[in-house]
């Protein structure tokens, strides 16, 4: 999945790239327990937007607990 973050959160592309990873880490926690497997989230920066990517590996489930 991709996302983009479009104004008014790049006006904030002064920041550092890592600024963004935390959002990106909650969207794949998200699509973590949605789809039931691991899931990564990448941050870049571009001069007009931030572009999110959430990858999911349905090869490696995650463990559910009761």
């Amino acid at each position: 999945m991709s996302f983009l973050l479009t104004p008014p959160e790049s006006t904030r592309l002064d920041r550092p790239a890592g600024y963004f990873q935390l959002e990106a880490g909650f969207l794949a926690e998200q699509f973590s327990r949605l789809n039931g497997c691991v899931a990564e989230g990448y941050a870049e920066l571009n001069k007009t937007h931030v572009q999110i990517l959430i990858e999911i590996d349905p090869k490696d489930p995650i463990e559910r607990s009761l």
